[in-house]
């Protein structure tokens, strides 16, 4: 993203929040402490929403996301799932 896009979204993030999030000097750009005590928030955050698109991806091609579910529990598998989509679903993606 150059920088004017980015400029633009941190301002519309911290308008949203309603604290600023970074402070700016013409050669540096630190978080705040409202940044710093939400950066594991917003990291989590966007890895779940790219795997939101991940799976529905995966289930418009027909594939089973969650074929690593154990018969007994019912739970899924977590690192299975992430391997078994890394090998198969992956190369299907990118063969797109």
């Amino acid at each position: 993203m150059t920088q004017p896009p980015l400029s633009v979204s941190i301002r519309k993030l911290e308008e949203e929040v309603g604290v600023k999030l970074f402070t700016r000097t013409t050669h540096d750009v630190q978080l705040t402490q409202a940044g710093e005590a939400i950066l594991d928030e917003a990291r989590q955050a966007l890895f779940h929403a790219a795997e939101v698109g991940r799976i529905a991806r995966l289930t418009a091609l027909g594939l089973k996301w969650n074929s690593c579910e154990s018969a007994s529990s019912g739970r899924r598998n977590t690192r299975c799932c992430r391997n078994y989509c890394r090998r198969f679903a992956l190369n299907i993606l990118r063969s797109r």
